[in-house]
């Protein structure tokens, strides 16, 4: 690198820990460090459920106590275009809000830091992009239904609906992730998923999932699931997964999502068959009235 160059570091650094250290310290030829400000942060949507994270000056306050670059600063929209020049070379940790705010950077030279600093997208299994996708009318039939299912979860952040139907072709039943243990209890008391990013923590939530509580509930009205089919909204959690697998459907169709970690490969291994329902988002009604099962009390 010449004389009249410089090399930078920017990041997200929602928490610090020994990963953002160590990460500062195998870079610490860079003459600046700059944490992404407010205005780049929005670029990542799902970052707003981080209820843990610092606000980016608080984050500047502690870095600057314990690091020592001569710049350490809030990174700006505007920050970043001045930063944005041939001879800069910016540091990234390789995660996806990086990956993200590096497709403005057209000038400088960006090299990303391989480094796990939090879960990310990327450190997520997602579902094969040549996912075999199915056409016919009544699987998109049922996906609407499923979808209209979601739209009774309280959930805010994430709306899941499911319908079973057995092998026969019956429909067993719809079903959407819900509180527990009524669907108001996770606004009421607070719910612990809430202080996780996507895909970890799972287990920790208050809500069942839409999954979970049609296989159950099929078990409680004595349905048999060995060849069944499930239309879901979003692709299962693991945990999902395995007692999809596990129950006997031989059919998993699904809208939206991301496969956490195992998840698809637990379904392959069961030899459970995967395939995609496109179809158009339906108009959210609002409404929060749970859907019974087909055959319970």
């Amino acid at each position: 690198m010449s004389a009249s160059s410089k090399k930078v570091i920017t990041a997200y650094v929602p928490v610090i820990h020994r990963g953002y250290l160590h990460f500062l310290e195998a870079n610490s030829d860079a003459a600046e460090l700059y944490v992404f400000g407010p205005q780049l942060i929005k670029k990542v949507d799902y970052l707003r459920k981080d209820l843990r994270a610092l606000t980016p000056a608080k984050a500047v306050k502690s870095l600057e106590a314990i690091t020592r670059f001569s710049v350490v600063a809030e990174l700006s929209p505007a920050g970043l275009k001045k930063l944005d020049q041939p001879n800069v070379e910016i540091i990234m940790p390789d995660e996806d809000i990086s990956r993200e705010i590096a497709k403005d950077i057209k000038k400088a030279k960006v090299t990303f830091y391989p480094i796990f600093l939090r879960w990310d997208r990327h450190n997520v299994d997602q579902p094969d992009e040549s996912a075999e996708v199915s056409r016919r009318q009544a699987d998109q039939k049922l996906m609407r239904q499923a979808a209209k299912a979601a739209d009774s979860s309280s959930d805010i952040w994430r709306r899941v609906g499911a319908v079973l139907v057995s092998a026969d072709g019956r429909e067993l039943g719809a079903a959407c992730n819900r509180g527990e243990p009524t669907e108001h209890s996770p606004w009421a008391e607070g719910d612990p998923r809430n202080v996780f990013n996507r895909g970890v923590g799972i287990e920790m939530s208050l809500f069942t999932h839409a999954e979970a509580r049609l296989v159950a509930e099929a078990a409680n009205a004595g349905h048999s699931t060995k060849g069944a089919s499930m239309y879901v909204t979003a692709f299962p959690c693991p945990a999902c997964a395995k007692l999809i697998a596990h129950s006997g459907i031989k059919n998993l169709y699904y809208k939206d999502g991301y496969a956490v970690l195992d998840g698809k490969r637990i379904l392959d291994d069961y030899h459970v068959r995967v395939r995609k329902v496109e179809i158009a988002d339906p108009p959210k009604s609002g409404h929060t009235a749970d859907i019974p099962y087909v055959g319970s009390s």
